[in-house]
């Protein structure tokens, strides 16, 4: 679940505008 969501967060901070 740690994982998942820390990839999560990554992701959105790597690049929001792609995420959302």
């Amino acid at each position: 679940m740690s994982g998942s969501a820390i990839g999560h967060v990554s992701k959105q901070t790597t690049a929001p505008s792609r995420s959302r």
